[in-house]
């Protein structure tokens, strides 16, 4: 039966394919490219649920297959409800692209919710459940990371489909199933964060050979860019600039301030924005040139190490299990 996950690794990986290339390309993914995986994961799970739990616990099959998009349509209502009545937003003003989208994200949550509330009322909790349980737990986490500005929606998106319709290995791993993080989202979420962090002992290195100073721990996110040439980069500006009497005066970003900025709902500056908007940035524009250089955070998009890390978890296994083993810490 796990065979059917193994379709849905392949809808998802193809997807996440062409999304690392928008994301290397232009720095956004548009919400409809998750739209392939979306469909071929979503009803693959679903039926997945439904033969594994639904059939055996006697549901109904036109009810179980039913019922997340029923959900989904509940909350939606719930939220439509919120935004017009509570938070008084203008009707005019409201986006029916951003409506569809939402209702599809909570799909993405209805579905576990939908075995979780089956097993229930059945009275039959299993390892299905249990799975779909936490499946619907961490939907939630991420939800909440991006609603913090933590990181980007189209990184969000990714893992939220990757833990709503796979929720554990599809096949076995090269070393086995892992005894700490045998839930496959958190194996590819933990994968994709020890993958990840090559790129700041690759950066710390580009800066020796380099010899930009600054620093030591901006030394591992960033490097100097031309003033000048800054709208030909990508990432987000990691330093303070003032202008005095002709005089530029610079600092480092804390990392403590630029977490509060995520946090609060303000974005950092962002390369992406001059080009986009050059005229809005002039003045930033000429204080730039005037520095020289500017120092960026190397915006490597999370969407290729969530790639990476899927196929790791996939075909090879889970490296934090690995490290724990080689440690002593598990036997």
């Amino acid at each position: 039966m796990t065979e059917l996950l193994i379709i849905s690794s392949l809808a998802i990986v193809i997807t996440l394919i062409y999304a690392s290339y928008l994301d290397l390309k232009q720095r956004r993914v548009p919400f409809k490219t998750w739209y392939p995986a979306l469909g071929i994961a979503g009803t693959i799970i679903i039926i997945f649920y439904f033969l594994t739990f639904g059939k055996a616990a006697g549901v109904d099959p036109l009810l179980f297959c039913l019922f997340p998009f029923l959900l989904s349509a509940f909350l939606l209502c719930a939220d439509w409800i919120y935004t017009i009545c509570i938070k008084k937003a203008d009707k005019s003003e409201i986006d029916y692209t951003i409506i569809i989208e939402t209702y599809i994200s909570w799909i993405l949550l209805a579905i576990p919710a939908s075995v979780v509330i089956f097993s229930y009322f059945a009275g039959s909790f299993n390892i299905i459940s249990i799975l779909a349980l936490l499946s619907l737990i961490f939907c939630i986490f991420l939800e909440l990371i991006s609603v913090m500005h933590l990181w980007g929606g189209a990184d969000s998106a990714a893992m939220k489909i990757i833990s709503s319709t796979v929720p554990f290995f599809p096949i076995i791993p090269f070393w086995g199933y892992p005894e700490m993080t045998f839930f496959f989202p958190m194996s590819v979420m933990l994968n994709a964060v020890i993958l990840n962090l090559f790129v700041p002992a690759g950066l710390f290195i580009y800066n020796l050979v380099k010899k930009n100073r600054a620093p030591l721990k901006y030394m591992f996110i960033g490097y100097p860019v031309p003033g000048e040439k800054i709208m030909d980069h990508f990432g987000f500006i990691i330093e303070d600039f003032e202008e005095d009497g002709g005089r530029i005066n610079r600092k480092f970003i804390k990392f403590s301030s630029s977490i509060r900025r995520m946090v609060s709902g303000k974005r950092r500056m962002y390369t992406q924005d001059f080009k986009n908007n050059p005229g809005e940035y002039q003045k930033e524009l000429e204080i730039y040139k005037k520095a020289g250089f500017v120092w960026i955070s190397f915006g490597v998009p999370f969407i290729i190490p969530i790639l990476a890390g899927f196929l790791f978890s996939f075909f090879i296994g889970d490296i934090f299990s690995l490290l724990l083993k080689i440690t002593g810490v598990i036997v």
